[in-house]
């Protein structure tokens, strides 16, 4: 899941949350919010 921060006009994330699915339900969820690096090395596209 990429996450935008409003106030900025930017067109890329300022962070992204990976969930992992099982058994119909989440069962991982890893929030990037201080890896700011990590948003530098994702390749995202909008869907």
């Amino acid at each position: 899941m990429l996450l935008f921060d409003r106030f900025t006009l930017t067109a890329k994330p300022s962070h992204f949350v990976l969930l992992d699915w099982g058994a119909g339900r989440v069962t991982t969820i890893r929030d990037f919010l201080f890896a700011g690096y990590a948003v530098e090395a994702i390749d995202w596209s909008r869907l």
